[in-house]
């Protein structure tokens, strides 16, 4: 199996955006964002031929412009002390599994047990939690 970076690497490979899936279904990019949130108000025609191009064209939605648009990073930022620690190590294995189940992103951070970098890895996350409340 290729990777998404192998592929982009041997080709001109471009990632297909939501404006050339509708174009190419010959919908409106409210109908592709519909299908890819559940497929509310949308036929099993419609559904189906979408769902068909966004396989052949391996579409995957931008998490940025999802967070731009929601508001929301469904980001988990962790930050260890030390992530050599087999203790550690098993936190972060259940934070990751569990946040995969929802579909949430982890950043891992490790302070070294320096508690200078803790507090600032803290306050980077934190001011960004803040930001997006706002």
């Amino acid at each position: 199996m290729v990777s998404m970076l192998e592929k982009s690497k041997k080709s001109n490979f471009k990632k297909a955006t939501i404006s050339e899936i509708a174009k190419l279904a010959k919908v409106s990019r409210t109908t592709v964002s519909r299908v890819l949130s559940g497929g509310y108000f949308v036929s099993k025609n419609t559904k189906d031929r979408i769902l068909k191009i966004i396989k052949e064209k391996e579409y995957k939605p931008s998490i940025i412009a999802q967070s731009l648009r929601t508001n929301k990073t469904r980001t988990i930022s962790l930050v260890l002390d030390d992530i050599e620690n087999p203790f550690y190590s098993r936190v972060a294995k259940g934070v990751i599994d569990a946040a995969e189940t929802k579909k949430y992103n982890v950043i891992l951070c490790n302070s070294n047990n320096d508690i200078e970098l803790e507090e600032r890895d803290i306050r980077y996350f934190g001011n960004r939690y803040k930001k997006n409340q706002k």
